[in-house]
């Protein structure tokens, strides 16, 4: 097993429900009496056709590809709560797998402290910026798309107010959040910049209520960095007949 294929499939991007925690677990074993060998953490909904979705085609793609002797812990937190995600990271790691991916930026400091208990376990971060000699990150720049988001909607915007919302403040997210905002003063720097974090990625309603606000406020283009959150979102613009667009930040 290949640990480097498994993170970019896991990236890149049957299955039998198993109990466990508050979290939905899944597994590609047939042998439930042997250890996973790769356990793949995602801290949100594994079907919210964002982020985390991508993360669980990666977990489908090792388990198609690479080995079958893998498992998934997804809807861990929709807050990414710091403390909920270690816990369930520690829960992970005692099960004694050779590899843990744990998927987004708000699980750097959870592997910081779990990587230290578990020295015999190597731990990827995708879109991390931790290190240490049992962990490694793995990171898109996601600046480049997103400074070409910004830069579309400075140039469609006809009100001249340009939103963004997002549920969590993960470096990468913040990094993203700054290229856009710098594309859209690139295409268009009289345009006004609308950003709101809710604090969950995953509730429809919050998102949606925000969503309204911004579009309230005169937003015609909306950017959103969200997980399961942004159907909230997509069903407000919709009511908008087209007068409000909105910008994925994922997968659209």
């Amino acid at each position: 097993m290949s640990v480097k294929n498994a993170i970019l499939c896991l990236f890149a991007a049957v299955c039998m429900p198993m109990a466990g925690y508050a979290a939905t677990v899944e597994t590609a074993r047939s042998d439930m009496s042997v250890p996973a060998e790769i356990a793949v953490l995602l801290p949100g909904n594994a079907y919210d056709n964002g982020f985390m979705e991508a993360g669980y085609r990666g977990y489908q793609r090792i388990a198609q590809h690479i080995t079958t002797n893998i498992q998934c812990v997804s809807d861990v937190s929709a807050t990414s709560d710091a403390a909920v995600l270690t816990a369930e990271l520690q829960k992970l790691a005692q099960q004694g797998p050779k590899l843990i991916i744990a998927h987004g930026g708000q699980m750097n400091e959870p592997v910081s402290i779990v990587s230290k208990e578990f020295s015999q376990i190597q731990f990827a971060v995708i879109q991390g910026n931790v290190k240490g000699l049992n962990v490694s990150s793995y990171t898109v720049d996601q600046e480049q798309s997103a400074f070409l988001a910004g830069a579309l909607a400075g140039y469609m915007t006809k009100s001249g107010k340009v939103g963004h919302i997002s549920g969590a403040w993960p470096k990468p997210g913040l990094q993203a959040r700054a290229a856009f905002y710098d594309g859209l003063m690139y295409a268009n720097p009289k345009a006004q910049f609308y950003s709101t974090f809710t604090g969950n990625l995953d509730d429809k309603a919050i998102n949606g209520t925000a969503a309204k606000a911004q579009i309230q406020a005169g937003c015609d283009i909306i950017y959103t960095m969200l997980n399961g959150g942004r159907g909230g979102v997509t069903d407000v613009i919709s009511q908008t007949k087209g007068s409000v667009k909105e910008i994925g930040n994922v997968m659209d």
